[in-house]
């Protein structure tokens, strides 16, 4: 099933802004209409991340980042956050879908690329303002999604400065070719994209949700349900199917 995509503002060029902070975020809102920015005060809760709601402080973690926090799913005293989904921002406000309101999503991606930044790349959140950010964005986007990405990076994070651009044709020329068909089968989501001589082609893209996950939660349903074929769950006994579509989601 796909979903007929609605006309969204798209970005044609690329945001350079200056070395200072100040002027950086003047660029913005000059080109692509930011609003005053003004830092965000909410509490921070990233993706996937559970946040403590109740219980004792002292011996159980606030907030917990990807399997950790995946691993309190069920568990009544967190509150299980998604802060994207099927590759965009996600500021669905229905039951159990792990949306959030702007300014808290705000917040759940600087904690969220603040502990990654910090624990793979071993940068100390301190020293962010020394470095520069490139932000690839997909090519079908709102406005106000970049304002959110670019708001925690220079405002939350304090880097230095950011370079915005689309996904698809930094692919093409990561790839040393200037045109090229970009099809990005991801998690939650797939893209198709053609890029003509480092332009990329508005009205040859298409974007539908559902991708890896989908698939894999297919497979496993049709082995699961194969009268000629069981999975094993390694003691002898039959793998549940809901269980195993489950794992498959995380």
């Amino acid at each position: 099933t796909t979903k007929k995509m609605e006309p969204t503002n798209v970005l044609t060029t690329p945001i350079v802004q200056d070395k200072d902070r100040d002027a950086a975020i003047e660029y913005a809102k000059r080109t692509i209409g930011f609003p005053p920015v003004r830092p965000q005060k909410a509490t921070i809760k990233p993706r996937i991340e559970a946040e403590k709601v109740s219980g004792n402080t002292k011996t159980t973690p606030e907030i917990l980042f990807g399997l950790k926090a995946a691993a309190k799913k069920d568990d009544d005293d967190y509150e299980v956050i998604w802060p994207m989904k099927e590759g965009r921002l996600n500021l669905s406000r229905l039951p159990g879908d792990g949306g959030r309101t702007p300014s808290a999503l705000q917040s759940d991606l600087s904690a969220l690329w603040s502990f990654i930044i910090e624990t793979y790349a071993r940068v100390k959140p301190e020293n962010f303002s020394d470095y520069r950010v490139m932000l690839l964005v997909p090519d079908q986007f709102l406005r106000k999604h970049i304002r959110i990405m670019v708001d925690a990076l220079l405002v939350d994070l304090k880097f230095d400065s950011i370079f915005v651009h689309q996904e698809s044709v930094c692919s093409a020329f990561g790839a040393g070719v200037s045109t090229a068909c970009i099809v990005d089968i991801g998690h939650e989501k797939t893209s198709i994209t053609c890029v003509d001589e480092g332009i990329s082609i508005s009205r040859s893209r298409a974007y539908y949700n559902y991708g890896g996950k989908d698939i894999q939660e297919l497979l496993c349903y049709l082995l699961c349900h194969s009268t000629s074929y069981t999975l094993d769950d390694g003691t002898g006994g039959k793998l549940d199917p809901n269980e195993l579509v489950g794992q498959s989601a995380i």
